[in-house]
């Protein structure tokens, strides 16, 4: 397992093995009064960032042939969800090979979390 996996196409919080799959986390984390949640924080760039980080890891570290999947785990830091912990597995997802296109956000809202 690594935190902070920093390359120069982007950021991984958390890269992790669960079982037979490979797993990308992003880890967002707002006060109870922000504009926005968790989530929805998180812009396509990001995701870009994100999909391009991991694989850039794969790439380095020789990975392939394996299954992938990118999470997302969300934190209230402040008021009454204060220490509010929401994982959303499988969270996003690329729909094309090419690096950085394709690039699309379930709709978390109506997923629950694990």
């Amino acid at each position: 397992m690594k935190r902070n996996y920093l390359c120069p196409l982007g950021e991984i919080d958390i890269v992790a093995m669960k079982r037979e799959v490979l797993v990308f986390v992003e880890v967002r984390t707002r006060r109870a009064d922000a504009l926005v949640g968790p989530v929805e924080s998180i812009t396509d760039m990001k995701l870009a960032h994100t999909i391009a980080a991991a694989r850039y890891y794969m790439t380095s570290h020789r990975i392939s042939g394996i299954h992938c999947r990118f999470d997302i785990i969300s934190v209230r830091s402040t008021g009454p969800l204060k220490n509010r912990i929401h994982h959303f597995q499988n969270a996003f997802q690329t729909t094309d090979k090419r690096a950085l296109r394709g690039i699309r956000l379930k709709v978390l809202r109506r997923s629950r979390p694990r």
